[in-house]
């Protein structure tokens, strides 16, 4: 912060936006203010701290004294930030909610001990960066395959929601644009889940005007709905690709696979 400062000025540069200035209201505050401010004052959205203190303590191995003085470290000495951030060498405040007994929060930090592991294995990284620069570049395809594997395991094994939905579709979208097989995703998550169809895309549950006529449609003519709907959102996949090598391929193996099914 100091290195922003303006001397006379209540306002601060901005790191990167250079037309941009930064208000910093509490930066003379300690964390035993912080912490009293939190306790003491109501929060606009009717809710306590109450929840975010035993967090913090929990995180801080229990220590979290609520008698604020200048003998006792306050709640605040634990340190919370994205669960898969490998910035530091190790998460001690998810380690200690382990410890406290959230055991379901110890695949995740598997995962992150993982990641923070392999993340700057040269033999996992492609030796081009993404503009086109020698160096360490974005994950090799077979790694990426196995990160997101090793993502659905530990969501799995949680049972906390980590990626769902539209999220699939991004991801399966970005490598089917690069060459990968358009259904991997749907078959990474077959291996793992090893049961029923993957997450809807749609937020929205219920049927769409779109697909509310083909059932229609479907219904008049005789022909399956479910098997419509696969090869109706296989040909979406597709569609936002130039390439469209293995399509047919694709459309044949679903209908086999209805067939086999029914």
């Amino acid at each position: 912060m100091a290195s922003y400062h303006i001397k006379g000025n209540r306002f601060r540069t901005h790191s990167d936006l250079p037309k941009a200035w930064v208000y910093t209201p509490i930066q003379h505050l300690s964390n035993e203010d912080v912490w009293k401010y939190l306790i003491l004052v109501k929060n606009p959205w009717e809710g306590d701290n109450k929840g975010l203190v035993a967090l913090y303590r929990r995180a801080n191995g229990g220590e979290c004294p609520m008698v604020i003085d200048t003998t006792t470290p306050p709640c605040g000495q634990s340190r919370f930030g994205c669960w898969v951030c490998t910035v530091v060498d190790k998460d001690k405040s998810m380690e200690a909610l382990v410890d406290d007994g959230e055991e379901q929060y110890n695949p995740l930090l598997e995962l992150r001990n993982y990641l923070k592991l392999v993340r700057d294995q040269e033999s996992l990284r492609m030796n081009k960066r993404r503009n086109g620069d020698d160096g360490l570049g974005p994950f090799t395809y077979p790694t990426r395959r196995d990160l997101f594997r090793r993502v659905l395991e530990a969501q799995k094994a949680s049972k906390i929601t980590l990626i769902e939905g539209d999220e699939f579709a991004a991801i399966g979208e970005i490598w089917a644009q690069e060459g990968q097989p358009v259904d991997l995703i749907e078959r990474i998550w077959s291996h793992v889940y090893e049961e029923g169809p993957m997450p809807d895309e749609k937020e929205n549950e219920a049927l769409s005007h779109e697909d509310v006529l083909l059932k229609q449609v479907c219904s008049e003519h005789g022909i399956p709905f479910d098997m419509m709907l696969r090869l109706r959102n296989l040909e979406e996949k597709y569609g936002a690709l130039k390439r469209r090598h293995g399509l047919p391929e694709q459309m044949r193996d679903t209908v086999k696979q209805h067939v086999k099914e029914a």
